[in-house]
């Protein structure tokens, strides 16, 4: 076990890196096992999702079909029964509609742990009288990956 200390520069700096295109279609490919039976979306975890920003981009297609309002709230849920409140908002941008959850996104990143390269699938909970999604969490490393059942 090393006891060396990282210097607050190279966190900063690996904190700023982006995906590359290899290890996005790695993150993606833990995620291939998902298979939601009600409207779902999936997002790999970029720097401004989960170190700087506020907010979290949601796919426009699914946005324009499931989010009919320009601002409104859902509900987070995780496997362990925790909930979160979370306000999503839209904006034309450059001619395109670009749909974020916005407050309480950051509470929820943090609360999971997510980092550079996880991948949060996000599937609509049925029968709720708020938009609600159950989020399945794949990281992209085993640093706070559970241990699975038989493991």
């Amino acid at each position: 076990m090393s006891t060396t200390k990282r210097s607050p520069k190279s966190v900063i700096r690996r904190r700023i890196q982006t995906l590359t295109v290899n290890e996005k279609a790695r993150a993606l490919q833990k995620a291939r096992g998902f298979k939601p039976e009600h409207p779902s979306f999936v997002v790999v975890m970029q720097p401004s999702y989960v170190y700087f920003g506020c907010h979290l981009h949601i796919p426009s297609g699914f946005a324009k079909r499931y989010l009919n309002k320009k601002l409104g709230a859902v509900i987070l849920r995780v496997s362990d029964g925790r909930n979160w409140s979370i306000t999503y908002g839209s904006r034309m941008a450059a001619g395109e509609l670009k749909v974020e959850f916005r407050r309480g996104w950051k509470e929820f990143a943090q609360c999971n742990h997510l980092e550079l390269g996880d991948v949060c699938a996000f599937e609509m909970i049925k029968g709720m009288k708020k938009i609600s999604f159950q989020v399945v969490i794949f990281r992209a490393t085993e640093q706070h990956c559970p241990l699975l059942p038989g493991k």
